[in-house]
């Protein structure tokens, strides 16, 4: 796990059980408000007695990296129209970083798109599953589970971690890459057993990115999607196609 993200979630982890009292009022919109009359402005205006979800998030990253730091994590300007969901899903968006899968880490965005109504941290994904901690849930920070993919949520957030807490510890798994084809590169429409091999690249660089169809040896969609999802992630041409650079990239992630 990214470290950072990590530092993020145990500092959740620690507020689960926290109750609002009375309604809408509780310690984090409490903070916000406190560094308002320090000079130091996160919000346009205070938010005690607010619906306080996505200020939940908000406290957590301020408490990893400090007010300034943390809103840059979540791409929100200060005095910005934070602590709205649908404000704070669109921060993403407008920076290329709100995806359709989620990573440990990521702040889910629950309700219709471009008019969110819940947040919370992601704090764990498997393959079928992902888990969170939520302020405002039933009036308190609760952890909840969800299927993937889930009708309920619009996107994953992904905050603006540094990127070499992104690199992971060496494997213990032996990878087997896959043959590219004769042209170099794999496209839609191409089956069999490289694409398998495929497949299980991509997912071991991005973990659920093929929550539809998994392993089935088929180029279609869902992996075209998926290739730039990894290419995105591995900071190489996100032109879909995964060629020997792609490749190479991937070699390189999975095995340092």
């Amino acid at each position: 796990m990214n470290s950072e993200a990590a530092k993020v979630i145990e500092i959740a982890k620690r507020e689960i059980g926290t109750k609002e009292k009375p309604v809408n009022v509780q310690k984090y919109s409490e903070y916000f408000d406190n560094l308002r009359k320090e000079g130091v402005y996160v919000y346009n205006y205070p938010k005690q007695s607010v619906a306080w979800c996505d200020i939940f998030v908000d406290f957590c990253f301020a408490q990893a990296f400090g007010p300034v730091e943390g809103m840059k994590k979540l791409y929100q300007p200060m005095k910005g129209a934070g602590a709205g969901c649908k404000f704070s899903a669109q921060f993403y968006r407008d920076h290329g970083a709100f995806y359709p899968y989620p990573m440990e880490g990521d702040q889910v965005f629950f309700g219709p798109s471009g008019a969110e109504t819940h947040t919370g941290l992601v704090t764990r994904v498997t393959k079928n599953k992902f888990y969170t901690i939520e302020g405002n849930s039933s009036d308190m920070v609760k952890e909840h589970s969800y299927s993937l993919p889930s009708k309920k949520v619009s996107g994953f957030g992904r905050p603006n971690y540094a990127v070499e807490a992104l690199e992971p510890t060496k494997p213990t798994t032996k990878y087997d890459y896959p043959k590219l084809p004769d042209r170099g590169y794999f496209v839609k429409g191409d089956r069999g057993a490289e694409v398998q091999k495929l497949q299980k690249i991509l997912l071991a660089v991005v973990p659920a990115c093929l929550p539809k169809y998994g392993i089935d040896g088929i180029v279609g969609n869902e992996v075209w999607s998926a290739i730039y999802y990894c290419q995105s992630k591995l900071n190489v041409a996100k032109d879909h196609l995964f060629g020997p650079k792609t490749l190479a990239a991937c070699k390189r992630y999975l095995e340092r």
